[in-house]
């Protein structure tokens, strides 16, 4: 049973890391984007900045929270 749980739990996470990261226009200049992996949502969001010929200013970084459920993810403006 714990090795059941545990591959299950390792698959989610090797199946997640793959998911495409979308950058949000929440308005007023300002892009959200959320990602699984620790810097994956920063990766992202200066790849984007970058494609525009921008620089990538964060303007809030929310870690990860395993006790909340919560994926790291990054408010940010291209500037």
């Amino acid at each position: 049973m714990i090795k059941r749980v545990l591959s299950i739990a390792i698959a989610a996470s090797l199946l997640s890391s793959c998911a495409v990261l979308t950058v949000q226009d929440v308005g007023g200049g300002n892009f959200y984007v959320q990602r699984i992996l620790p810097n994956g949502a920063i990766t992202r969001a200066q790849e984007f900045c970058d494609d525009q010929g921008k620089s990538f200013l964060a303007e809030k970084i929310e870690p990860a929270s395993i006790i909340e459920g919560r994926s790291p993810s990054i408010l940010f403006k291209c500037v």
